[in-house]
């Protein structure tokens, strides 16, 4: 194998005759041509998580679309019912919320668990109810409930201690 050195002396082998050596040695030519360079900054490294969206979007341009009238109520059960939405997989369990891309001009009730700055904005110019639904609880085992309720119920005696013993005094 020839180096990379122009010279020809001992420095480190040339990839590229690496790559065609080892292709053929273990891949009997069945890789074919590759171009090898050398990047300058290596890629970034992510999270498992990242990208996963959060909500269901809902732009008020699907709005006409779906053929809403006024007084009409949207919720992520209207939408699924209408067929305006079909979140499947991951996409069953999580919350609506509104984008603001489109304009809207009939008035309607709209329940979602988070609207967009823009959409907020154009919904509330046109009239509509914006009903923001809360977020899940989240779970809690027994006993770490049972702890809490303990510890709550011992800094209240305390503060109730410490609040008749300044009392008297």
């Amino acid at each position: 194998m020839v180096g990379s050195d122009p010279a020809g002396g001992g420095g480190a082998p040339d990839i590229y005759e690496l790559f065609c050596h080892y292709n053929a040695l273990y891949f009997r030519d069945s890789l074919g041509a590759c171009a090898v360079c050398w990047a300058d900054d290596p890629l970034p490294h992510r999270g498992m998580h990242i990208g996963l969206p959060k909500y269901v979007p809902f732009n008020l341009k699907d709005i006409v679309r779906g053929g809403f009238k006024d007084g009409d109520e949207i919720s992520l059960e209207s939408l699924k019912s209408r067929g305006l939405i079909n979140p499947s997989g991951r996409e069953r369990k999580l919350p609506l919320k509104i984008l603001g891309d489109g304009d809207v001009s009939v008035k309607l009730n709209i329940k979602a668990r988070a609207f967009s700055a823009s959409a907020k904005e154009k919904l509330e110019a046109a009239g509509c109810t914006l009903t923001l639904l809360p977020k899940r609880k989240k779970w809690l085992s027994e006993s770490y409930l049972k702890n809490q309720a303990r510890a709550e119920e011992y800094f209240a005696k305390k503060k109730g201690s410490s609040g008749e013993s300044d009392a008297s005094a």
